[in-house]
């Protein structure tokens, strides 16, 4: 079995380094290896554009009891990347899907590079910069619109009425001063 043809992805380096910047600076200091190959990438039986991992030493990170951010760099998240599926996503999405991958990832109080699981099919950082981006965040959206709609009707009616309570209150501070009278 020959290995698959891979190369650097430094298209990629630059996008992730723009997005720990802007969004997690907890990885900012985390070294990525972004390669791209020609082979099919699955995840439980799914096809996927990008896999991600952590590689690291083990035996640098138990040497060291306390380890700065530059120390992070014996821990690497790789990412590897089906370049005929990418090369078809819009830009847009190739961000969104980055940033997929970077919520993967948090470092524990033990200061190790750790990978998470989603917090539904998907992560609500990344809903909340892209949206509903994906075809499946879309469909899990659809399938829970209707329980969400009776919540989110509730919870709009508790913000009303508590702007409703604090112009009330305000009213009647400032008959209460016109007045003279103190309350």
């Amino acid at each position: 079995m020959s290995l698959p043809a891979c190369k650097n992805a430094e298209d990629v380096h630059l996008a992730i380094a723009l997005l720990t910047e802007r969004h997690r600076k907890d990885l900012f200091y985390t070294r990525f290896v972004c390669t791209y190959t020609d082979r099919e990438l699955k995840d439980r039986g799914r096809t996927v554009i990008v896999k991600s991992k952590i590689r690291r030493n083990e035996d640098a990170y138990y040497l060291q009891q306390e380890r700065s951010e530059e120390d992070r760099r014996d821990e690497i998240v790789e990412l590897l990347i089906n370049e005929k599926l990418w090369g078809r996503l819009p830009e847009r999405k190739r961000e969104a899907e980055l940033f997929h991958q970077l919520c993967y990832f948090q470092y524990a109080s033990t200061g190790k590079l750790q990978k998470v699981n989603p917090d539904f099919i998907g992560f609500y950082e990344e809903v909340a910069l892209y949206g509903l981006w994906r075809s499946d965040l879309k469909r899990y959206a659809e399938i829970i619109q209707p329980q969400m709609t009776f919540a989110d009707a509730a919870e709009e009616v508790e913000r009303q009425t508590a702007v409703g309570m604090e112009m009330i209150h305000r009213i009647h501070e400032a008959a209460t001063r016109e007045s003279g009278v103190s309350p």
